[in-house]
């Protein structure tokens, strides 16, 4: 049984340097709200939600979103919208870090 000769390969003469903008990007801040924003958007959980945030030294952004995330799950499917036509769509947060 003959064996084919290996074929030299050298990635530096077939890939170009990687791009490294995506290793490390350069993002915007993000926008703040402000708290009267913060209040109508929260109603009656706003103070709640800013004193579990002092309570336990986080921004009140990972607050926010435990309870948008905690009461989607809740939720689950017993509720939808359907945005178009009769096309009907679950009630669910999708959270991405």
């Amino acid at each position: 049984m003959m064996v084919p000769d290996p074929l030299p390969f050298n990635p530096a003469d077939h890939w170009p340097d990687p791009d490294m903008r995506f290793a490390a990007p350069q993002r915007p801040p993000a926008p703040v709200m402000s708290p009267d924003d913060f209040a109508h958007v929260f109603g009656p959980w706003a103070g709640w939600l800013t004193t579990a945030a002092e309570v336990k030294g986080a921004p009140v952004d990972y607050v926010a979103l435990a309870l948008l995330t905690t009461a989607s799950a809740a939720i689950g499917n017993s509720r939808g919208s359907a945005p178009r036509g009769g096309v009907r769509a679950p009630t669910f947060g999708e959270v991405q870090g």
